[in-house]
């Protein structure tokens, strides 16, 4: 199982209320089909859509994500490339994406931080078929 799978199923343990604040980035790619309507609290009265653990390999399959730096701990991590935040997968800080912020009903949302490892890690389960 990867790293990041464990970090949603504890983000996922803490909340979940319904709430729609959805951005996207002008890329030019479109993102694989959300996964997930399951929101957490990222701070005192400000929820997010959780973009979970088979959306984040679904954004690595299709090469639809970006780096980002932890501003917490420096770690260079990955995300889901029109999510508007990134959890840390090392110290599970909520970190901003510098990125252009528009309105877009399939992105925004708390992304899945993870690391280069990870990522080598997914796409080698991907070749085996075991995601």
């Amino acid at each position: 199982m990867s790293s990041f799978q464990n970090t949603e199923d504890s983000v996922r343990a803490k909340s979940s209320y319904p709430v729609n604040m959805n951005h996207h980035h002008s890329s030019g790619r479109k993102p694989p089909p959300a996964a997930s309507s399951r929101t957490v609290e990222i701070s005192p009265g400000v929820h997010m859509r959780l973009r979970g653990a088979a959306e984040t390999q679904n954004c690595v399959r299709n090469n639809f994500y970006v780096p980002a730096r932890c501003f917490s701990c420096d770690l260079d991590i990955y995300c889901i490339q029109d999510a508007c935040y990134v959890l840390c997968p090392q110290c599970r800080v909520v970190n901003p994406l510098s990125q252009d912020l528009g309105l877009n009903p399939d992105g925004g949302g708390l992304g899945l931080g993870f690391t280069f490892e990870d990522m080598i890690s997914i796409r080698e389960e991907m070749e085996r078929g075991t995601i």
